[in-house]
């Protein structure tokens, strides 16, 4: 049998520490009911892509790049260092209102989530990443939206780094020659043949814009000339010319290629930078091979068949 005492000093604690639990005050998170703040994590907070939770983000500018979580407040206050002397290109002119985000989401995506995104006000230009990942523009409004939908993860600012093509993105890293060329060979065959310009030559640029058609305006126009003109202000010789309304022809030296570079991709509308390549048909002996046994004639254009006054419809999914 159970000692008498005993059984009166556990009911004592039991009671006693039951008591000192009603008495405490329950924190927040405790509680099933409410919901986490999305953007966890402390303002300014840095963290490496390959220490991100959840699937992996796989966008070019390297596993070991530095993602900074994005705050409400002055955006003056984060200086992106993603590629090297960009502190050139602040000033001391104040930030826009908008910014570009990288915005992880949970997996699986909260249903709607998408659709609610765009309806948000302050908040433009959606595209998907993989994984789990949305880059977008948003103004202070539409950032803190953001960090307070459910479904959101975490929101922080899109490097510079992220904005460039592989190739220009290598020939402005430290990496040494060998190395780059290693590097290089990895993207070798995912594109068209081209060729590139001769160093005397100008070095074309495609820039897209990380706006949709119906943010498109004369507004967006006078800030693309203020962006030739604060280049031409550092010395450098450029040109810039609108190809459509989310994208830009830009021109340059290859002296001045790299920092041409550097000031597009800081520039908070920039959405991509690649060089501009003459593509080339390089089928001569392609076409051969596929009309005759030995891969030395044209049998089938010989015979008149070769698709002239014919219109074909091509569906890519």
């Amino acid at each position: 049998m159970l000692d008498l005492r005993a059984v009166v000093v556990l009911l004592t604690a039991i009671t006693v520490a039951s008591a000192e639990t009603l008495g405490k005050k329950q924190h927040p998170d405790a509680s099933s009911m409410r919901r986490k703040p999305s953007n966890i994590g402390y303002p300014h907070e840095k963290l490496s892509v390959h220490r991100l939770k959840g699937r992996p983000l796989l966008m070019h500018g390297g596993k070991d790049a530095v993602l900074t979580r994005a705050s409400l407040g002055v955006k003056a206050s984060w200086r992106d260092t993603s590629l090297k002397n960009s502190f050139r290109f602040y000033g001391n002119k104040e930030m826009l209102d908008y910014q570009q985000y990288l915005v992880r989401t949970e997996n699986p995506v909260r249903k709607g989530l998408l659709q609610e995104l765009e309806g948000m006000e302050g908040i433009d230009a959606i595209q998907y990443v993989p994984y789990d990942t949305l880059v977008l523009t948003a103004s202070q409004e539409g950032l803190q939206q953001l960090l307070n939908t459910p479904g959101v993860v975490g929101v922080f600012y899109l490097p510079d780094v992220f904005k460039l093509a592989p190739d220009l993105r290598l020939s402005m890293s430290d990496m040494s020659a060998s190395d780059q060329k290693g590097e290089q060979a990895r993207f070798r065959g995912r594109h068209l043949q081209s060729d590139e310009p001769a160093s005397g030559e100008d070095q074309p640029l495609y820039v897209m814009l990380a706006i949709s058609d119906a943010k498109w305006s004369y507004q967006t126009v006078e800030l693309i000339l203020d962006w030739e003109q604060e280049m031409k202000e550092l010395n450098l010789e450029v040109s810039v010319k609108t190809v459509s309304k989310r994208k830009l022809l830009v021109k340059t030296t290859a002296e001045d290629l790299n920092t041409v570079c550097q000031f597009l991709a800081h520039k908070p509308l920039v959405r991509w930078i690649e060089k501009k390549k003459e593509v080339h048909l390089r089928n001569h002996y392609a076409v051969q091979a596929l009309q005759s046994q030995g891969a030395n004639a044209t049998n089938i254009w010989n015979r008149g068949i070769n698709g002239s006054s014919q219109i074909i419809g091509i569906a890519d999914t």
